[in-house]
């Protein structure tokens, strides 16, 4: 009986020793806090439940500048660089970043600047999923859900314990990484064909302009100052969704901003990056998300007020004229480019295909090195 008592005291203790091992680790290794991350990178697009823990984690930290949005607009610059605190998850409707900002600004009051992306895959294609967030409890600190959840599942260990590797095998190549060319080149995924399921219906489009301009009027009556842009799409790609119908959502989404007195920086214009070819561009991983190359320099027009082709500032009084310029590119495009739109519709999509997986890597010439990370 001693020993059976025994053998159970060792086995607890030996479950209690796991336990305080594991919670030990992943406090340590936090791999959603900011020992490890970019204090500017507030959440990823793993695991929506996380979402609200991660902005609680961050009371700590001051931020005057916020962006909430996709993956489109979170990856292509390196928002620590402009210090703006990034929040980005798949899929988001802009009822939802509605809602996290709302919780966002409950935790830090101190913003002043909201960087607001309109992003045609969110607005005009019904391809990605919306992403569900657990109800904000109200509460600047972690609930015990949320504790347990942060620092005993099973995936959160997961990742705790792929930091560590990723943090040894980094600090072991260090050097090797420093010296490689790999380190001044672009990475494309030149013949990868994104497909999607149809354009957006009409309810969709509707509820996400309601909340777009319910944000603006929040954000005006907190004196908080919005940046509004338009994200770039290869052509490629944008020449294909651009139906007369999203034409017409994109002329409404447009006017129905500007009416609020918010200029919008439209990165959409056939400018000689949106048009180049996947197989020569250096501004595009694929032919929904802008490279990083192209974020730091349309975040460097933006914040240091430089003109640039880039963009074109719309506002109420070149509304109309800015409109035919759009539907005069998108059409010439069409016109332009007609074997090579044959040939990209033709590419396989999916995703074990030779087309899906052909990644290359350009050179980045020495006059845009400075926008390079």
């Amino acid at each position: 009986m001693k020993k059976t008592s025994k053998n159970n005291m060792f086995f607890i203790m030996f479950l209690i020793g796991i336990f305080l091992f594991v919670f030990a680790f992943n406090y340590v290794m936090d791999v959603f806090d900011f020992k490890f991350d970019d204090k500017y990178n507030l959440y990823s697009y793993r695991k929506s439940d996380w979402l609200y823990s991660k902005i609680k984690k961050s009371s700590e930290m001051k931020y005057d500048k916020v962006q909430i949005g996709s993956s489109t607009s979170a990856y292509w610059t390196d928002m620590g660089k402009w210090q703006v605190a990034n929040i980005m998850t798949l899929g988001i409707s802009y009822e939802k970043i509605y809602d996290i900002f709302e919780v966002f600004y409950e935790i830090h009051p101190e913003v002043k600047t909201v960087f607001l992306p309109l992003e045609y895959a969110t607005i005009l294609l019904d391809y990605y999923p919306i992403n569900d967030l657990t109800k904000f409890d109200g509460k600047r600190h972690l609930s015990i859900s949320e504790f347990v959840n942060y620092y005993f599942s099973a995936e959160i260990t997961y990742l705790s314990f792929k930091t560590a590797k990723d943090k040894i095998i980094g600090l072991q190549g260090l050097n090797s990484v420093a010296d490689s060319e790999e380190n001044s080149d672009v990475m494309v995924a030149a013949t990868r064909r994104v497909s999607y399921d149809g354009l957006v219906k009409e309810e969709k489009f509707q509820k996400d302009m309601f909340y777009i301009e319910k944000f603006i009027d929040l954000l005006h009556d907190k004196n908080i100052e919005i940046i509004c842009y338009i994200a770039p799409m290869n052509y490629v790609q944008l020449q294909g969704i651009m139906s007369p119908e999203n034409f017409r959502r994109v002329e409404e989404m447009k006017s129905r901003i500007v009416d609020k007195g918010v200029p919008i920086y439209d990165f959409s214009f056939a400018n000689k990056y949106n048009v180049e070819k996947m197989t020569d561009t250096l501004m595009f991983y694929d032919v929904v998300h802008p490279d990083i190359l192209y974020g730091n320099m349309a975040f460097d027009a933006i914040l240091n007020d430089k003109k640039s082709d880039l963009y074109k500032l719309i506002t109420k009084d070149n509304l109309q004229m800015t409109n035919r310029l759009f539907r005069q590119g998108i059409e010439a495009y069409r016109q332009n480019y007609k074997d090579y739109i044959k040939e990209y519709t033709n590419y396989d999509d999916k995703a074990q295909s030779k087309d899906f997986q052909n990644i290359v890597y350009k050179k980045i010439p020495d006059n845009l090195m400075k926008y390079h990370y």
